[in-house]
């Protein structure tokens, strides 16, 4: 789910990888603003600037808090740094919703300035398969044969 996901930011012109933290346990891509990074937020045309500065998608098999303070834990949310709008669209939060049912929940904070990407720590680093091996697939996702 959370590689369809990835696609279809990058698919439709709203975002596309450009790095990514691969744990055992968890995964965050981060990706950049595309020329319809605005379609998340306004339906049209837009001239002005970039929407947001970055995207990430975060997912993971354990539950994690939900940033900025919001009550609750999540194993998937997207979240947009330095964005202009305070939610995105209906339009887009239904797509969520039916292409991945996803709840949306919209939590909003003034830009505090881009955190630095999320470092692995040794510890949380995957683990080599025990048999046959890993084959390469989208960005965040891996396939272990055992």
């Amino acid at each position: 789910m959370a590689s369809s996901l990835v696609r279809y930011l990058a698919a439709s012109g709203i975002a596309s990888p450009s790095a990514e933290a691969v744990a055992e346990e968890w995964t965050e891509i981060y990706l950049t603003p595309r020329p319809a990074a605005h379609l998340a937020f306004l339906a049209g045309s837009w001239t002005g600037e970039q929407p947001f500065l970055e995207a990430v998608v975060k997912f993971g098999s354990r539950p994690e808090p939900i940033p900025y303070g919001a009550q609750g834990n999540a194993t998937t949310w997207i979240e947009f740094r330095g964005c202009l709008f305070k939610e995105p669209t209906l339009q887009f939060r239904q797509k969520l919703a039916e292409f991945f049912r996803l709840r949306t929940e919209v939590f909003f904070r003034p830009h505090q300035g881009l955190p630095p990407h999320r470092e692995v720590p040794p510890e949380e680093a995957p683990k080599e398969p025990q048999k046959g091996g890993s084959s390469g697939g989208g960005v965040g996702t891996r396939v272990v044969e055992s």
